[in-house]
């Protein structure tokens, strides 16, 4: 338990933390160039890059300390606490009502809902609301993130917000996540398991969640998913 308690931190704490201040560090790097300042630009761009290096460890450490493991008891404040972590990094804001009875039969079900979840709220942030096409991290991965830090300081994209209501019952666990973006539609996403994309990342977020939930439903704009779980019983 206390392997996992630390793979949790380093996750959910200290790697949105880092997260955190790569961003802002791009940030400072592109006002450094618009002033022409370029030793001070080289010496930001540096900072931005050693950051990304210590999130992706820190991500890297946590999931070999606890890669799918979770205990569905605590499965709700462990989603509680995604979501206050990265709240304030990705822009949004939640709604989160249980019943105490409330958890699911298995550390796997437990897995399965909060990597759905971790999806989704990753498609809300880049391809909703920063329209940042799976394309171009496929093209080239540095391009994409550089893409989504410019638009996240910019306007129309920096002004748009990520809304998730979450419900556990004693029956099931349900949850609502909207982005501010235009939506797509689900149909035009690429299968994953098609020989043709299996070098594709495209598609790979939609069919992880629909293989991990029991409903998975966008509405009409494609811009909201509603990720439902069910309780089953305990073996």
């Amino acid at each position: 338990h206390e392997q996992q308690r630390i793979a949790r931190d380093l996750h959910d704490g200290l790697g949105q933390q880092i997260a955190g201040v790569a961003l802002k560090a791009k940030i400072l790097e592109n006002e450094l160039e618009a002033l022409k300042n370029s030793d001070l630009s080289a010496l930001s761009a540096e900072v931005v890059e050693q950051t990304k290096q210590a999130s992706r460890q820190a991500r890297d450490i946590a999931y070999t300390l606890a890669p799918v493991d979770i205990d569905p008891k605590g499965l709700v404040s462990m989603l509680r606490k995604l979501f206050d972590s990265s709240a304030e990094m990705l822009g949004f804001d939640y709604v989160f009502t249980t019943e105490d009875t409330a958890t699911l039969a298995s550390s796997e079900s437990a897995m399965q809902l909060y990597r759905a979840v971790q999806e989704a709220l990753t498609n809300a942030c880049f391809h909703g609301n920063l329209e940042v096409s799976s394309s171009w991290r496929e093209r080239d991965h540095r391009a994409f993130y550089d893409l989504c830090r410019e638009r996240a300081d910019s306007s129309p994209y920096r002004d748009r917000r990520i809304h998730v209501r979450a419900n556990f019952t004693a029956d099931e666990a349900r949850f609502i996540i909207a982005d501010d973006g235009n939506g797509f539609d689900v149909h035009d996403v690429p299968d994953p398991t098609q020989p043709e994309n299996l070098e594709q990342s495209s598609g790979r977020g939609v069919f992880l969640m629909n293989a991990f939930m029991d409903g998975v439903q966008y509405n009409d704009t494609g811009n909201e998913v509603t990720l439902l779980k069910r309780r089953t019983a305990a073996p």
